[in-house]
């Protein structure tokens, strides 16, 4: 039985970030009308070093494609020049069930949370949206950028991140690659203040607050994905209109939308619904010029199974990746 492995730098080199936005429309038009199977991502948690074990399984039948993300996510990486997220997902035939991709982790990761978030711009930013900032410097930094500027024409990204040197870096190592002025800010307020905002942090309380926030701007909602953690304040989630990937994800994981809830400012009836709706001409998506609206990332099986599925096909036609007997 012949088996592909899909290294980090093959699922880079495979597709483009339109393809993977591409992919992440399939995904969560397919999920929100309950064609994947998406049961709850199963997570172990350790004490030393912090760190969690999750298992994440998942069944298309739309797409034929059946497979489980198994990962780690090691809070201290960052700090050890290391991936928060590490592991892989393997696919299986979907009428016999054989075992036919190992696909690295990490990477697919990183690409498919910016492309739902590119995907969830595009769809809700204003079409006049020219600056973009980002508050955080890491992995999903990067790629937010390339998915930023895959569905607006960004004239400036503005980069704030804690650590002033990795921001640098940052900008430093992507700036010959867009048609874009990079900043660098010691002020999360001047990344606030832009037309389209992703935080991608790992900080547990907020790192952006309403009063920066101007009418009409599009915010993504991306690092914290645990129900105590959150990277907006309670009056930002009050201001604007939000949309989820999944509703049930958000119910269980979505700490920026269960503590605003918790402080009395917001119910479940102030979540519009999923972005794969709004796809799907099933609700509405932005409809003032002085909306804010927010895009609450969690993250799904439906997103890794749709990507690797075409990460899979594409590197057969290819030639990609590396073939072993299995």
């Amino acid at each position: 039985m012949e088996f592909l492995v899909i290294n980090g730098d093959e699922v880079r080199r495979l597709f483009s970030m339109p393809e993977w936005i591409t992919s992440m429309r399939e995904a969560m038009i397919d999920a929100s009308a309950g064609n994947v199977n998406i049961p709850p991502r199963m997570v172990t948690a350790f004490q030393e070093p912090e760190s969690s074990l999750v298992l994440m399984p998942g069944n298309a039948p739309g797409a034929r494609t059946r497979g489980v993300k198994l990962l780690t996510l090691g809070h201290e990486n960052p700090q050890k020049g290391l991936p928060a997220v590490q592991g892989f997902i393997a696919l299986f035939g979907y009428d016999t069930g054989e075992p036919v991709a190992l696909i690295e982790g990490s990477s697919i990761t990183a690409m498919r949370t910016a492309a739902a978030s590119g995907l969830a711009t595009d769809i809700l930013s204003r079409a006049d949206a020219r600056r973009c900032g980002i508050l955080g410097a890491g992995v999903q930094a990067r790629s937010h950028i390339a998915a930023m500027a895959s569905v607006r024409p960004i004239e400036e990204f503005v980069i704030w991140a804690r650590d002033a040197t990795k921001a640098t870096v940052l900008a430093d190592s992507v700036r010959t690659e867009y048609d874009a002025r990079f900043s660098v800010v010691e002020d999360p307020v001047e990344a606030g203040e832009c037309d389209i905002v992703c935080t991608v942090t790992s900080s547990p309380t907020p790192v952006l607050h309403s009063a920066w926030v101007k009418p009409g701007a599009h915010i993504n909602l991306v690092g914290a994905y645990q129900p105590d953690t959150r990277e907006a304040d309670t009056a930002l989630m009050a201001r604007a209109s939000i949309f989820v990937d999944l509703m049930q994800s958000a119910r269980d994981e979505a700490g920026d939308i269960l503590i605003a809830i918790q402080d009395g400012a917001i119910t479940w009836n102030d979540v519009n619904g999923e972005i794969g709706d709004i796809l799907s001409e099933n609700i509405p998506g932005r409809t003032l010029p002085d909306e804010i609206t927010i895009y609450k990332s969690i993250g799904n099986i439906a997103q890794d199974l749709f990507a690797a599925k075409h990460l899979y096909e594409k590197a057969l036609t290819n030639g990609g990746g590396i073939k072993l007997d299995f």
